[in-house]
């Protein structure tokens, strides 16, 4: 935490031997990318944001962004867009781990349930309880992709086996298990702690997505567009915006990432 400070402007897991619904099986995978076209289905998005306490601004970010990522996706992909917003904290504030808004087409009510989040807590261990909103993401609905944005690491396996026993699912499990589903994570990083780096370019390997840096709300856009557009329309929907859009630079670097693809 601390890092967006120069922008500024928690549920628990299963306890010991218990292994919930979403860990006995992967996720149910969505549609092919074509088919859904084809019928005009409406894509559905998680979009996760760290809510700790220094990050105020990343909440900031989301409203100014979020309404311009809805337009930009549907005009990119020619279909109904929804998204499901997610605060995760960490278990230093165990009623409010995580907290989802419902999953909606409409910007503004996006808007007003980022109003009503507050960032506060984190604790004192080494990272955040990015597999707490992982597992909330799965448990709601089947998506297309998630996007996720923070300044700390996942929490760690020892720590989670220290907290709740050996059943404890980590992000990377997780991770692993969208991946199966085919629903990619991308991971966008605030500032620069490399465990960061570290933690989220894992998540995003092992499910099938790609990580960048995130600097401001206009890379928020950018970034989060493409990610979205990555799975509905592939590379040339990458390519498409990155020559409409004059993207900025480290969302630039991002799109060069979608384009190259999945790691084999």
């Amino acid at each position: 935490m601390g890092d967006l400070d120069k922008f500024k402007g928690k549920g628990g897991l299963p306890t010991a031997g218990q292994k919930p619904d979403w860990l006995k099986k992967p996720p149910k995978a969505v549609s092919s990318s074509a088919d859904q076209i084809v019928r005009g289905a409406t894509a559905r998005f998680a979009i996760a944001l760290d809510a700790t306490g220094s990050m105020s601004g990343l909440i900031d970010m989301a409203k100014k962004a979020i309404t311009e990522i809805l337009k930009r996706v549907i005009a990119g992909a020619g279909r109904p867009v929804e998204i499901m917003l997610v605060a995760y904290r960490d278990y230093d504030v165990p009623q409010e781990v995580v907290e989802a808004s419902k999953l909606t087409g409409d910007a503004n009510a996006l808007i007003a349930w980022l109003n009503r989040i507050d960032a506060h807590g984190g604790g004192a261990n080494d990272g955040e309880a990015v597999e707490r909103a992982l597992a909330t993401i799965i448990d709601a609905a089947s998506f297309d992709a998630i996007v996720m944005a923070g300044d700390e690491p996942a929490n760690s396996a020892a720590f989670l086996r220290e907290k709740k026993g050996k059943g404890a699912a980590t992000a990377e499990d997780l991770a692993r298990r969208l991946g199966q589903a085919k629903t990619p994570v991308h991971t966008f990083v605030v500032g620069d702690d490399p465990r960061t780096v570290s933690s989220f370019a894992s998540i995003a390997t092992l499910s099938g997505g790609k990580s960048g840096k995130l600097d401001g709300s206009n890379a928020m856009i950018d970034m989060a567009v493409m990610a979205m557009l990555a799975k509905l329309k592939g590379s040339e929907g990458v390519r498409t915006y990155m020559s409409h859009y004059h993207v900025t630079s480290h969302a630039a670097d991002y799109g060069k990432l979608l384009l190259e693809g999945p790691r084999k």
